[in-house]
């Protein structure tokens, strides 16, 4: 569920979980509505569309069980600058959840009806310049001389 809180100027999504609202009206979960603000529920898809950086960015029918690896590699897998760490789900009422990893484990999140899988890619790397490798030789040299130096001290 979103929630259109409009005003003079703008429109704010705001993500909340209906049913939890629902059943405990006055709960931290609560959202008090002002005049004007609108209610947008979205039809219920029963699809799952992956985008970002895979081989084929495409929406796959919704299988009940199938995780996150099922629909990534349905869609050709990850593309080669794909930052796999970096993958997360956007749930239909807006929220997401990403994907977790502790000591080289990874934790995929939930993969519900109407969810977008989003790949991250890899920041781009640019070229290292002419100063930059001639800096690094300049410290590079330094380094050799100092040791020369400490070498032919302690003989």
């Amino acid at each position: 569920l979103l929630v259109d809180e409009i005003s003079s100027t703008k429109t704010i999504l705001i993500g909340i979980e209906l049913d939890q609202v629902l059943n405990k009206p006055g709960s931290e979960n609560d959202l008090i509505l002002q005049p004007g603000d609108k209610l947008h529920i979205p039809q219920k898809m029963h699809t799952v569309q992956i985008s970002g950086n895979v081989m084929n960015p495409l929406a796959l029918a919704y299988t009940p069980g199938k995780k996150l690896k099922y629909y990534i590699q349905n869609s050709g897998g990850y593309a080669s600058r794909s930052k796999k760490t970096k993958t997360f789900v956007r749930y239909p009422n807006g929220l997401t959840a990403s994907t977790k990893s502790f000591l080289g484990i990874r934790k995929s999140p939930l993969v519900l009806p109407g969810s977008e899988i989003v790949v991250a890619a890899k920041p781009e790397k640019a070229p290292m310049s002419a100063g930059q490798w001639m800096a690094i030789g300049s410290g590079l040299a330094s380094l050799a001389v100092s040791f020369a130096t400490i070498a032919n001290l302690t003989k």
